[in-house]
This record gives structure tokens, sequence and C-alpha cells, in this order.
């Protein structure tokens, strides 16, 4: 391996460029800017990633997140099926939020048909998930401009 360049990361992560690994790792980690916070994300890319999402988590960092992205704008519903911890679903229209689902609720025991689902309010194409409470802490609202890369 060749080393490249070395990157320092939120929540101390390190990355040496050059690997094939580390670029798989690039393709679906990334930041992200909403309302001058830089945020570690991480991308929703394949199908399985989307079903899964964030379930069967323990928590998600301070300054984390998780970015779905969609080909085609649709208004896609979320739920919380094996969730473990709140988050803040922000919808995404482009580069900019059309609508907040604040403290989405860990669910109780039960069937998955009694889930409560998030429904985006308009077509987007986006929608991150951040640790609940985040949006307001950080004055997300809508209009607010995501920058992601």
């Amino acid at each position: 391996m060749r080393l490249l360049k070395i990157i320092k990361m939120p929540q101390r992560f390190w990355i040496l460029l050059g690997s094939s690994a580390v670029l798989l790792w690039l393709v679906s980690h990334s930041f992200a800017i909403i309302e001058g916070r830089v945020l570690y994300i991480e991308r929703a890319i394949s199908v399985d990633d989307k079903q899964k999402g964030l379930s069967n988590r323990e928590s998600l960092g301070e300054y984390s997140g998780m970015l779905f992205e969609f080909n085609k704008k649709d208004r896609y519903v979320f739920w919380m099926k094996d969730m473990r911890f709140p988050i803040d679903i922000i919808w995404i229209d482009g580069d900019r939020v059309v609508a907040l689902d604040e403290h989405a609720q860990i669910p109780s025991e039960g069937s998955t048909d009694a889930l409560q689902r998030y429904y985006a309010p308009r077509d987007v194409d986006k929608v991150l998930e951040i640790p609940a409470g985040s949006a307001k802490k950080w004055g997300i609202s809508v209009n607010s401009k995501l920058y992601a890369w």
C-alpha cells in the first residue's frame, strides 16, 4: 500500500488513503454540513442499507447521522423497526430541508404492524437521521441547506 494522505476525521477516526478497503469505506461514509455543523455521516446506498438503516444499533454519535439517498423523488415512509434509540428524521428535497419529524421514538414491544410510520410530507430525494433533539439544538429547520460529500 502506498500512503497518499492522512485525513483527521471527527470522533478520532483516522483514514489512510490508498487502500482499496479504505476507498470502499469512503463510498459509504462521508461528511455533511447543516446549519454550520459538520456531521460524520454514513450513506445508506444499497437497498439492504436502506432497509436496515440504524436498526439494532445501541446509539449514534453526537455529530453523526445516516443519509438515505434515493434515485428519484417520492413520498418515502420510514418506521422505527428494531431501533434502540430515538432520532430526528430530516426530509430533504435537493439540498433543502422540507420537513422534520423530531424525537421519533423507539417502539414498544409488539407487532411491527403497530409501529408508527413517518411519512415525507412531499416528494423528497434524501432523508437524514440524526440523534433525537439535535435538529432543535443545531437550529435545523425548514429551508436549512444540507451540503454533503
